[in-house]
């Protein structure tokens, strides 16, 4: 089974839907809820990270460059935690465009990162970047 939860902010923006639509199924690429246990652990900054990048990928596609600029600049006068974890993983993915690919095959479930599995994938990223990433969001 599979719950997405969407904010009324959806009701009279496109856009909105799309971002938070894209950002929820991105999680659904490493869920961090067990169903055995109905428990849902704390969330780390690159698990969202990696999904509000993912949502920014998907609005710059399906809705154009501005709608993808509106939505960065919203994210940055609007939700500093979001634009941080977004910053961290763009920093990540600049120093190597396949870390996020490299990761998941070390620890397929990325909330479950820890820095030393940066270095087990063989991503080079320096020890502050690994150690912010895994920090609880």
């Amino acid at each position: 089974w599979v719950a997405i939860s969407l904010s009324t902010k959806i009701l009279s923006s496109a856009d909105q839907c799309l971002f938070q639509l894209a950002h929820e199924v991105g999680h659904l690429l490493y869920p961090t809820a067990n169903r055995r246990t109905s428990t849902v652990p704390s969330t780390i900054t690159f698990n969202e990270g990696v999904s509000t990048h993912f949502s920014l990928i998907a609005l710059k596609k399906f809705r154009g460059e501005e709608a993808y600029r509106q939505a960065y600049e919203s994210l940055r006068l609007h939700s500093p935690n979001y634009f941080a974890a977004l910053n961290l993983v763009t920093r990540l993915l600049e120093l190597n465009p396949r870390a996020v690919q490299k990761l998941r095959a070390v620890r397929p479930m990325l909330n479950d990162a820890v820095e030393d599995d940066f270095n087990a994938a063989g991503v080079d990223a320096d020890p502050e970047l690994c150690a912010a990433l895994v920090a609880v969001f």
